[in-house]
């Protein structure tokens, strides 16, 4: 019996072709590296979960540290049953990080949904390919932080509304159950990220679209319009989605240990490392500290090149096609996050998670753009021959670069970023993150004597793993907040930029003069230092 290979089936073919490809670059080597200082929280908040206590870790909701939770308690029970017939263990960095890598690979199902909506299958197949093959929103959804399903419930949620708002425009009556499903994935969003600026946007889209179909409808000679609006049922569904997720909020724990985190109380050092020095970031150190070209850096140097070209080729696009709902979603979601954020010191690589996805779209405009300008020349001599070499290149540069910078993705830089630094050197916070924290404190492990002291500014992360090599006996400390131990106790300093800090910057350039006794390396750059103090 022969299965017959028609469009839909095709289009579904491809994208669960997609999806594999994703999770293939998004959950191989997840204990690629030592957990993260920020990781190290979630840790301690899933080990709160299983005994009970909801408020651990509080400035961020709950919806993540659930399935981290989940995730620790299978890979316990799979490591447990494993252990009898020899095969290997899931570490516990996988465990924690497999939950974002899995809401990152499946974010690329309700892409390909938003974009069809917008623009056709053709985009949203491009739309989603570009995001499983995106070397850095895979860096990101490799790290246990909420934005990967912030992304995920973001971009469901979207997705819904527009079906929402189809079928109602088609019938005439809100279908209720499309708005308070698409209410529930914002509620989710908000749940898994305390981010409402996400929702904002949202809504600055539907009232910049609803606005732009009134002046054409009445420039038109149409007269006034009838604009769908959402039921009731879609804000109520946000609200019981977000608490139903986040019953933690409803903790007096909860909001004190928001409204400290808030005034600043649980900041224990300042300052980020960009491109060869330390700024603030803080978001009340603006007007100064990160500055404004740090996302605009970032995007240009750690984009494949012919993908950057697709994305000016869509921007032209966007703009020519400005009317369009989806065009205008491109817009307010490019223009609205990159110009205030851009002026706000407070400011980290992963953040730009929704806008990477954004511009996943922006090239994948660009590409159909440019192969239906291909199609359209007057000469058909050489047509399939540009086409594949265009076709090549904005799919090729990706995978290479997913291929050639695996299990370290977040190290990517295209050749623009390889003449400005090293990998690590020009966003060690984004980049490397605590990547050989654990190698070196194994290594010190070995060769301390009973009662040391290691210093470093990731302190849990140090904490973390001297009790995993058996060595409780050595003393965690920080750095920015306690300095380095004094004599007799033997002392051990981490240097990594990815910590670089004010409080701690000259304790660190000094000891930095003498010789490391251990240096862990990734990809030829130095990630971290270790020193043993000359007492």
């Amino acid at each position: 019996m022969v299965w017959p290979l028609s469009r839909p089936r095709t289009v579904v073919l491809v994208l669960v072709l997609l999806v594999a490809l994703g999770g293939l670059f998004r959950c191989y080597g997840l204990d690629y590296g030592s957990f993260s200082e920020d990781e190290i929280n979630k840790v301690l908040a899933v080990r709160a979960y299983a005994r009970g206590e909801w408020s651990a870790n509080a400035e961020h909701p709950m919806v993540m540290k659930v399935m981290m939770w989940a995730s620790s308690a299978c890979a316990q029970v799979w490591s447990g049953l494993v252990s009898r017939i020899g095969w290997s263990a899931v570490s516990p960095e996988a465990a924690l990080r497999v939950p974002n890598a899995l809401a990152g690979t499946a974010a690329v199902i309700p892409l390909f949904l938003l974009v069809r909506s917008f623009f056709g299958w053709p985009t949203a197949l491009w739309a989603s390919l570009f995001l499983a093959l995106d070397v850095t929103a895979t860096g990101i959804n490799r790290i246990g932080k909420e934005d990967s399903f912030l992304v995920l419930f973001l971009l469901f949620g979207a997705w819904l509304y527009e079906e929402a708002r189809a079928r109602h425009l088609r019938d005439g009556s809100a279908p209720h159950r499309w708005y308070a499903a698409s209410g529930a994935a914002f509620g989710l969003m908000l749940a898994s990220k305390y981010m409402p600026y996400q929702l904002g946007l949202w809504t600055l889209f539907t009232m910049v679209v609803s606005a732009e179909s009134k002046r054409v409808a009445v420039s038109s000679g149409q007269g006034p319009q009838i604009v769908q609006r959402a039921s009731k049922w879609f804000y109520l569904a946000i609200a019981a989605a977000f608490v139903a997720a986040n019953p933690a909020i409803l903790l007096p724990g909860t909001w004190r240990y928001l409204f400290g985190y808030v005034a600043g109380t649980t900041i224990t050092h300042h300052g980020a490392f960009f491109g060869g020095r330390i700024y603030m970031n803080m978001v009340e150190a603006t007007p100064w500290g990160l500055p404004w070209s740090f996302y605009f850096v970032y995007l240009a140097t750690k984009t494949p090149l012919p993908v950057l070209g697709a994305i000016a080729v869509g921007i032209v696009e966007i703009v020519r096609r400005r009317r369009e709902r989806g065009a205008v979603f491109a817009r307010v979601f490019l223009i609205f996050f990159l110009l205030p954020a851009s002026l706000i010191a407070g400011k980290f690589g992963r953040y730009l998670l929704p806008t990477l996805v954004v511009l996943d779209i922006v090239a994948a405009l660009g590409v159909t753009r440019a192969l239906d300008l291909i199609g359209r020349a007057a000469r058909s001599d050489g047509r399939a021959l540009t086409a594949g070499v265009l076709v090549a290149a904005v799919l090729g540069a990706p995978l290479v670069a997913q291929v050639r910078w695996s299990p370290h993705p977040s190290l990517y830089q295209n050749a623009i970023g390889r003449r400005l630094s090293a990998p690590g050197a020009m966003f060690p916070n984004d980049e490397l993150y605590d990547i050989g924290v654990r190698e070196a404190v194994e290594w010190i492990s070995r060769r301390a004597a009973p009662g040391a002291s290691i210093a470093s500014d990731a302190p849990g992360v140090v904490a973390e793993y001297l009790r995993r090599y058996g060595r409780s006996d050595i003393e965690a400390r920080s750095l920015s907040m306690a300095g380095l131990a004094r004599p007799p106790v033997q002392a051990w300093l981490l240097a990594q930029n990815s910590h670089a800090c004010f409080e701690s910057a000259l304790i660190v350039e000094q000891v930095r003069r003498q010789r490391p006794e251990f240096v862990y390396r990734v990809h030829g750059t130095a990630a971290v230092e270790t020193y043993r103090l000359p007492w």
